[in-house]
């Protein structure tokens, strides 16, 4: 496998900044709390504190959340290494009109493969397109695949116009790393994998239309194009012709 783009700017950024949002949140309840204590506002620094607690708490989980899933995302890139290397990997694409990101986008001879990953830990319950992790209803995480998976096909469509031309299909995929994850799953709308089931699935993927070399190219560049720092690049003259399969 070739990876083409790292990614993982943006979340390199939430990370830092609920990081550093809750440092300073943890700082001002100590303050809060000394002030406090020397001006005998017990009852008026006990509120503020309460309520910087509560910021704290919502901030930490949010960092912890982009922690966790940048971990996550790291051990499906390590694991997609062991494929031939007529496999390439895009992460952390982001596309118009798409509200999230696709986290890696696989794309190979037998395919193009949108891959989201879940770090959860505890009980995860699926029923056809309804989720919940230990016993709460989440958003639907196959509804969030299959949308990444369609935005990826709406995207690379402007590639095949001609008459006998056919747009490939996205296998959406959502892969879960987190050992401790119990699954449980009833009649998913979308493949439900474990990391250490995720290779052999591709291997085996079998698709009535293949992708050529040269449509893989093509997709890749319009996919890069469509991402900032490619366009820097592209703008100084950094990526022409095959130095586009060392890009890494």
């Amino acid at each position: 496998m070739r990876l083409l783009r790292r990614g993982g700017q943006f979340t390199d950024g939430r990370i830092r900044f609920y990081l550093f949002m809750s440092i300073g949140l943890f700082v001002l309840v100590l303050m809060i709390w000394v002030l406090s204590r020397h001006f005998h506002a017990s009852q008026t620094g006990f509120i503020a504190i309460a309520f910087l607690l509560v910021l704290f708490k919502a901030s930490f989980r949010r960092w912890q959340r982009w922690f966790l899933g940048k971990k996550g995302e790291s051990k499906v890139t390590q694991t997609l290494r062991s494929l031939a290397d007529d496999y390439v990997v895009l992460n952390d694409l982001v596309l118009p009109g798409n509200k999230g990101n696709v986290d890696h986008l696989l794309i190979g001879p037998n395919g193009v493969f949108a891959i989201e990953t879940k770090n959860y830990s505890g009980f995860v319950k699926c029923e056809e397109e309804q989720w919940f992790v230990n016993g709460h209803r989440i958003r639907s995480f196959s509804k969030q695949a299959k949308r990444n998976g369609m935005a990826v096909r709406g995207c690379i469509g402007s590639l095949f116009t001609g008459p006998q031309a056919k747009i490939p299909c996205v296998a959406p995929l959502l892969v879960f790393v987190n050992s401790r994850a119990r699954l449980r799953l009833f009649k998913p709308a979308v493949p439900v994998l474990r990391l250490g089931e995720l290779v052999e699935f591709i291997r085996d993927y079998e698709t009535n239309r293949p992708i050529t070399p040269d449509e893989k190219r093509a997709i890749v560049l319009h996919l890069q194009s469509l991402q900032p720092t490619f366009r820097e690049l592209a703008d100084h003259g950094a990526i022409a012709n095959d130095d586009l399969y060392g890009v890494t």
